[in-house]
């Protein structure tokens, strides 16, 4: 028996077993005992033929270890075995501890994986090389091809950026922002159909009452970066919807909104800023986000800015109804957002070879050739003047193709002829006289409200008194136009709803 314990002691378990079988008849007491521990061992063995042993059978085989002693303590002096058990008991107690630790190390190695974020230059490398190089080559953009690319920029955002795991649930959502407040979901990652829906339909930029984290986002103009949720100002945005307020296992306990702006230059080279969309991260894990979370998203955001406008000025739904469709007017009152949607529509058409003409300028020029001077602006010119010029402006619409006209009186010239009706879509653009004077104001920033919307007032009676005398009809009748827009949605909405007309007028034809 002096055999098995030296075997024991050199860590030859199999070898002891086999030793010790010589002790144990099968008529003796712990014989079955024997062989049912020999078996528990012989599995361990089986399963470790590999050479890797996992920590919970070593364990194991400790404990089979001091079952075996006990078991030859009958044949043995109790002091030798004692020993040896206490020395095995020790070993079980250090190979505990040391999981122990391990566990522990292993726990902090993930939070140091879910807080870093190594790998952002990998998935922006991927957003220029892949992703928009290949939608970049489409013939024909859609919004599913937009929506696809940003679905792939968020894939890139989680696969570098917001770790999701067992320890920590993240939802990410990229909102377009549209007209009268309202935001449509461009692309997101482990946000259920149902709050999609709760959402678009609750959520809200406007900013005299907005809704939800986002549209706090977008009304405030402000980047919410929050690791601790609740007790913070943005808890009652957040859980603002009765979705958001149901209890559920993966809580959010952080949030971050990047507001996304394009800044853009008007035609007087002032810069002026847009809300395009907004990128929300919430997180289950407390005090999860850092400030090398905020700089890596910071960075995306720039990359889907870019690729947003990129992809969103070339969408155009059916190329063959251009050959059919050669020109679009658009009319409006002073301040209705004419030049910014002129502006839009050049985006998706300069590419087809699209060119604008803006008759307000050209007016100018043409008195400039005459000698006359327009410092009040053209609306103060003689009639005799206008009727002139706008025998000009009817032979822009007959000899071009492919052309915007801005001018308040393009649409009754283009509903004339029957030919130029059917070519030409003619759009007025609708805008209450109090957003009007907001946006006029813009223009003359040094001069009073009460001065502006007396010049509002003026100018849009000067131009209905004119087209009832020359033309015999209002310009602002709905009957002369093809499309009545509300020019309070945004440049983007407005410009799909002309260039679905498009398409549906090339259907028709």
């Amino acid at each position: 028996m002096n055999q098995v314990i030296k075997l024991i002691a050199k860590n030859q378990l199999d070898k002891a077993f086999e030793a010790a079988s010589k002790f144990f008849e099968e008529t003796s007491e712990n014989y079955n005992d024997f062989i049912l521990l020999r078996k528990r061992y012989s599995k361990i063995k089986g399963k470790n033929y590999s050479g890797i042993v996992e920590e919970k059978d070593e364990i194991e085989e400790l404990k089979i270890t001091k079952i075996l002693l006990e078991l030859i303590s009958d044949f043995e002096p109790q002091n030798d075995i004692h020993q040896l058990q206490e020395q095995i008991q020790s070993q079980i107690k250090l190979i505990n501890s040391l999981k122990k630790e391990k566990d522990e190390l292993v726990k902090k190695i993930r939070e140091l994986e879910i807080k870093s974020s190594p790998r952002i230059s990998t998935g922006i490398d991927h957003i220029n090389s892949s992703i928009l190089p290949y939608y970049l080559t489409l013939n024909i953009v859609t919004i599913n091809d937009l929506k696809s690319a940003m679905d792939e920029i968020l894939n890139q955002i989680i696969s570098t950026t917001i770790v999701i795991n067992n320890e920590n649930n993240a939802r990410l959502g990229l909102f377009e922002v549209l007209g009268n407040g309202r935001f449509r979901v461009l692309a997101q990652k482990n946000i259920s159909p149902r709050r999609v829906v709760d959402l678009e339909e609750n959520f809200s930029h406007d900013t005299r009452n907005p809704k939800g984290v986002i549209g706090y986002c977008i009304a405030n103009e402000e980047l919410i970066f929050c690791s601790e949720l609740r007790g913070s100002k943005y808890e009652e945005w957040y859980y603002l919807t009765d979705y958001n307020m149901q209890k559920r296992r993966h809580e959010a306990n952080g949030i971050i909104c990047i507001p996304i702006f394009d800044e853009s230059m008007n035609r007087n080279g002032k810069v002026r800023s847009n809300a395009v969309a907004v990128l929300s991260v919430s997180v289950s894990k407390e005090k999860f986000f850092t400030e090398k979370h905020l700089k890596g998203l910071k960075e995306y955001c720039t990359h889907i800015k870019y690729i947003y406008k990129a992809l969103k000025s070339r969408i155009i739904y059916d190329p063959r109804s251009l050959e059919l469709i050669t020109g679009i007017t658009v009319s409006g009152k002073a301040g209705s957002g004419k030049s910014t949607l002129v502006i839009q529509l050049l985006n998706s058409l300069k590419s087809h070879g699209w060119q604008e003409f803006q008759i307000n300028h050209m007016f100018s020029k043409f008195c400039d050739i005459k000698g006359i001077q327009d410092e009040k602006g053209v609306e103060y010119l003689p009639d005799e003047l206008h009727m002139e010029f706008d025998e000009f402006q009817r032979d822009i619409l007959i000899e071009h193709k492919g052309i915007i006209v801005e001018s308040r009186f393009s649409g009754i010239f283009a509903k004339e002829q029957e030919e130029l009706s059917k070519r030409f879509i003619s759009v007025y653009l609708d805008c209450p006289v109090s957003e009007r004077i907001k946006r006029y104001s813009k223009k003359l920033e040094r001069k009073s409200i009460k001065y502006i919307s007396e010049k509002v007032d003026e100018l849009d009676r000067l131009n209905f008194e004119r087209s009832k005398k020359l033309y015999d009809k209002s310009y602002t009748d709905k009957s002369i136009y093809d499309l009545y827009l509300d020019s309070r949605k945004t440049p983007d909405e407005m410009a799909i709803e002309i260039l679905d007309k498009i398409k549906l007028r090339a259907l028709n034809e």
